[in-house]
């Protein structure tokens, strides 16, 4: 009984050393790479690399040449750019997730790059802070491309999608299925495209580039009650409002349903088309489009605090009702467009690997967490601070503490942290804390793209080894230490915290109160409060990430750092003035004037020092290139130059014949990926291994007994040495079987 349970003990040690067993790397190369996603990050990554590349030929470093990571980057849509790029052919439509019209809602000195400059781009030439999307997907391809042409450089794939990407803990490796697709110009075809190729390839790293505005978010009650109501109107995602002709747009009454930044430019681009009305739907009456003061014309209104809830009997009104069970209805709407955000889109990833980000679209606690997640001690997916932690006083103390019932500590409930720097329990600065080979990037500031570029470089200083990556506990205790950073200023503690919020949001609604007027120098105090530790944290990610530009550290930022500060504290303050008798004698009364109108002359280039010029007229008013009609010919934003259409060729997939071996048995290999599943077969195993060998050890020694008994005082005959059951044999038959396992994992 012994020797088979040290039998069965080293089964199960072998078993275990087998699952976490790791391929040694070629150290004469660098680790492979999979790129998933070709917009903004996934760009950023390629011309990082071809940056390092540069380097390190300048300096002579053939070793650091060699260890450089080998990149396949795998496009889905025709054409890279992400939100920004072209719709090439109508193979791409299922792709889109963003509106042709496309305007930039931040200051373009917000997010412009220092080693390649828009007057390096566009001329040394001053023009509007608001770019088109074609404009900045051009600014954005050429600087990709201006050290290298990276989509020859590196192995990139274009209408390619990864699927079933999932971590093989046996090879330590990540595998992935390439499926490509081409255009299918065939008479009667619905579809566009046809799969061609498909690939299943391994990777030591994964690089996910999809973006926040993956996958369109439609709310199913909202559809439900259209399609209950039998709604004769237009119906769509804010992502498809290009397609609306403007005989339904001109001079008819349009509602958007949700108040965030894309409700605000789609109605002012249904403005820009001549509706007649357009009325935003702010459930929570949270978003940046319900908290701007005034619309052109006053041709936009906001209804606030209701829901959806009716059709009426005509089939072209809606009806709304709010907490009070109050009802308004509106009539002859002719279209529906919802403004209700994406969500990523994970589908390439295993549940594993997308949970990650799954988890922070749904509430705390409404989806389960794997497995493999409790044993590296991430218990769950909420957000706590120290117990004896403390908001430091600041203007809005007081009184906060009259609505907190005389109690200055307001206590936190954070739940899921949304809408923050550090909003992501899983991740720690772009790495996935469960498997620090798999690294996640997307915008986490208000300084997007610029952000994204800045993480494309840490990731590649956590590939190259020359940034480290601390153990699971070390990365929990400062990703906690950034969360209560942001918790010490209102305007980010307001994006935190649950109980914080509904506070602030009593003080918003008292239109007595300053904190309910834009224009209130004490606002501005806020938001300075809350871009110093935005800029901060990206300062200390550039730093560590030696990224070639500097605003400072952690703890104090540089001139460049400060600048970007005020810049951003101007444009949010100015944005929320819109509307004020100050404000309004500087425009044209008539018309009316959007942001994007706004006085832009502190808007300066952090890097060339050229600054912002206004639009010739109001926005409302201009063309694709800020131009009015008979404008003078180098108006408005500089053109673009180069097309793009031809750039960008389709290559075939590699066979994937180096993995055909290893991929035909993943179907077997699959049941042995989750580690729980592996242990609970191995130790099912040796169970029924144990229980075998004693009841046959035990059946033969009462078989030799009875034989003895049945003779009285004879002697029983020897059982014949080949029948004989013997703990030795059994554990020889183990080791056997042990050895046949091993070269089966092997």
């Amino acid at each position: 009984l012994l020797s088979t349970l040290l039998a069965c003990c080293l089964l199960m040690a072998s078993a275990s050393m087998l699952s976490e067993e790791h391929p040694q790397q070629n150290a004469a190369e660098g680790p492979s790479v999979l790129v998933i996603g070709l917009g903004p990050a996934g760009l950023s990554f390629l011309h990082a690399v071809a940056n390092k590349r540069k380097q390190l030929q300048e300096a002579g470093d053939f070793e650091g040449l060699q260890a450089l990571p080998r990149v396949t980057a795998v496009e889905r849509a025709s054409t890279p750019g992400g939100i920004w790029r072209e719709h090439k052919n109508k193979g791409d439509d299922e792709y889109r997730n963003m509106y042709g019209d496309l305007w930039t809602n931040h200051p373009k000195e917000t997010f412009e790059y220092p080693d390649y400059t828009f007057a390096d781009h566009f001329g040394k030439k001053e023009f509007p802070t608001f770019l088109r999307r074609e404009h900045v997907r051009d600014y954005i391809l050429t600087r990709a491309t201006s050290v290298e042409n990276v989509f020859e450089t590196n192995n990139v794939y274009f209408q390619t999608e990864a699927k079933n990407v999932s971590y093989n803990k046996r090879k330590g490796q990540f595998v992935a299925t390439l499926n490509q697709w081409e255009e299918d110009q065939s008479a009667g075809n619905t579809n566009s495209k046809t799969w061609t190729t498909s690939s299943t390839l391994y990777f030591d790293k994964i690089i996910w580039n999809g973006g926040w505005n993956g996958i369109p978010r439609i709310p199913p009650k909202v559809s439900g009650t259209l399609d209950q109501g039998q709604y004769k109107g237009i119906r769509m995602h804010s992502l498809g409002v290009d397609s609306i002709p403007n005989d339904s747009i001109n001079d008819k009454n349009i509602v958007l349903i949700g108040d965030n930044d894309s409700a605000n430019d789609i109605a002012y681009q249904m403005l820009k088309r001549g509706a007649n009305k357009v009325l935003i739907l702010s459930r929570s009456d949270k978003g940046s489009a319900s908290l701007l003061p005034s619309w052109p014309e006053n041709r936009v209104e906001i209804i606030r605090q209701y829901q959806l809830v009716g059709v009426t009997e005509d089939g072209t009104g809606l009806q709304f009702r709010n907490k009070q069970k109050e009802v308004v209805e509106i009539g002859d709407v002719s279209a529906v467009i919802m403004c209700t955000g994406y969500d990523p889109n994970v589908n390439s990833l295993s549940s594993e690997l997308a949970f990650a980000l799954q988890h922070m679209w749904h509430d705390p606690g409404t989806i389960k967490i794997p497995s493999s997640y409790k044993k590296h001690g991430l218990e769950n997916d909420f957000w706590d601070v120290p117990d004896e932690w403390k908001m430091p006083r600041n203007i809005l103390t007081d009184e906060l503490t009259k609505l907190n019932n005389g109690k200055e500590h307001i206590e936190p409930e954070l739940g899921k942290a949304m809408g923050s720097y550090i909003s992501n329990k899983y991740v720690y600065r772009n790495v996935f804390m469960h498997n620090t080979n798999m690294f996640f990037n997307h915008e986490t500031t208000y300084q997007q793209l610029f952000d994204i570029d800045v993480s494309a470089w840490l990731i590649l200083g956590y590939i190259t080894g020359e940034v480290s990556i601390p153990d699971v506990k070390t990365m929990e205790q400062r990703n906690l230490e950034d969360l209560v950073l942001q918790m010490e200023n209102s305007n980010n503690r307001y994006h935190l915290d649950e109980e914080y919020t509904s506070l602030l949001d009593r003080l918003r609604r008292d239109k007595e109160h300053w904190y309910s007027h834009g224009r209130d120098s004490r606002k501005r105090e806020l938001y300075r409060a809350e871009f110093e530790v935005q800029v901060k944290l990206l300062a200390r990610d550039m730093q560590d990430a030696k990224y070639p530009a500097s605003y400072g550290n952690i703890t104090h930022l540089n001139q460049i750092g400060i600048d970007l500060v005020e810049m951003s504290v101007d444009f949010y303050h100015n944005k929320y003035w819109i509307g004020y008798k100050e404000d309004r004698q500087l425009h044209n009364p008539a018309r009316g004037w959007t942001y994007r109108d706004m006085d832009c002359s502190t808007y300066k280039s952090l890097w060339s020092g050229y600054v912002s010029q206004p639009f010739s007229g109001h926005w409302l008013d201009v063309d694709n290139h800020g131009c009015l009609v008979d404008d003078a010919p180098d108006c408005g934003i500089p053109r673009v130059g180069k097309s793009w259409d031809s750039a960008f060729q389709t290559r075939p997939l590699p066979s994937g014949a180096d993995v055909a071996d290893d991929a035909a048995d993943d179907g077997i290999q699959n049941f042995f990926e989750d580690s729980e599943m592996l242990d609970l077969a191995v130790m099912l195993l040796a169970v029924l291994l144990l229980i075998a060998a004693s009841t046959a050890i035990v059946f033969a020694n009462e078989s030799e007994t009875n034989t003895s008994s049945n003779g009285g005082a004879k002697k029983s005959p020897k059982t014949p040495k080949s029948r004989r059951f013997r703990s030795i044999d059994v554990l020889r038959g183990l080791c056997v079987f042990n050895m046949i396992l091993v070269h089966f994992g092997e």
